[in-house]
């Protein structure tokens, strides 16, 4: 179903001023099971643990949904891809790229990985991210791996 790669993400940039709303959460409630049982009712596409009582919708927690509603909810500028083939320095001076950006990953169906852009310099773009955990990495080592990266570039505010 997911790993934790969007959900630190989301995190990331919840802690940076986007707000949660009933189609992008991340919650735990251990007092009130009747809010977590509607949740499960609910026909979204809301993922519910009973046993930690955590809930999470699907644009929290998958790569290819995240990306959706950055675009979809216009909190992004542009999105940049990026090919193996193509020069970091020159993506990096044509482009307002920053800390915080999101970083998404081809898979077989669509964005299916993500990261956060953790420093750009004037020749590459670093990354964090936590399924396999690691902290300013390279990005340019994934272009080999990934036949696409895209990079949502996020307006310099989130609304609240």
């Amino acid at each position: 179903m997911w790993n934790d790669c969007a959900n630190f993400v989301s995190q990331c940039i919840f802690t940076g001023g986007l707000e949660m709303d009933d189609t992008w959460f991340n919650v735990k409630d251990n007092k009130n099971i009747t809010l977590l049982n509607k949740l499960i009712s609910r026909p979204s596409d809301i993922y519910v643990d009973t046993k930690t009582n955590w809930a999470w919708t699907g644009e929290w927690i998958q790569a290819s949904k995240l990306m959706d509603r950055m675009i979809d909810y216009k909190f992004s500028t542009k999105v940049i891809t990026i090919t193996k083939n193509d020069d970091f320095q020159t993506i990096i001076n044509n482009n307002n790229i920053k800390e915080g950006d999101i970083i998404f990953f081809d898979g077989a169906d669509g964005p299916g990985h993500t990261t956060i852009v953790s420093e750009v310099t004037k020749s590459e773009i670093y990354m964090s991210g936590h399924s396999v955990p690691y902290t300013h990495e390279p990005l340019s080592i994934k272009t080999k791996t990934y036949g696409k990266i895209y990079i949502v570039c996020l307006k310099d505010y989130l609304p609240k």
